[in-house]
C-alpha cells in the first residue's frame, strides 16, 4: 500500500514540479516572483512527509514505521521518472545560455 501512495504522490508532486520549472522558464518573472515559485517548490517535500493526509483517519490504523519504507521507494521512483528527463535539458539550456 505504502509503495502505491507513494507512486501516486511522486506523479502528482512530479509534475507540479514541472509546471513551476516552465513558469519560471517561460514566464518573464521579476525577483519577487521567481522567489514565490521557488517558494513553491520548496513546499513539495513538506506535503511529502507531513502533509494533513498523513495523519487522516485513512491511516490512522497503519502503522507509519511500516508505510515508510515503501512509501519513500514508490515517491523516489515516480518522482525522478517524471521529472528526471525535462530537468536534465532545462539544466543544459540554462548552462548553454550562461555561457553564451
Amino acid at each position: 500500500m505504502g509503495f502505491a501512495i507513494g507512486l501516486l504522490v511522486g506523479i502528482v508532486s512530479g509534475a507540479i514540479f514541472l509546471v513551476l520549472l516552465r513558469t519560471v522558464t517561460l514566464a518573464r518573472l521579476g525577483a519577487g516572483e521567481v522567489l514565490t515559485v521557488i517558494a513553491q517548490m520548496s513546499a513539495i517535500p513538506a506535503s511529502w512527509f507531513c502533509g494533513s493526509w498523513l495523519t487522516s483517519a485513512l491511516f490512522a490504523a497503519i502503522p507509519l514505521e511500516a508505510l515508510a519504507p515503501s512509501y519513500v521507494a514508490g515517491l523516489l521512483v515516480s518522482f525522478l521518472a517524471v521529472v528526471i528527463v525535462p530537468l536534465y535539458y532545462w539544466l543544459w539550456r540554462v548552462a548553454r545560455d550562461w555561457k553564451q
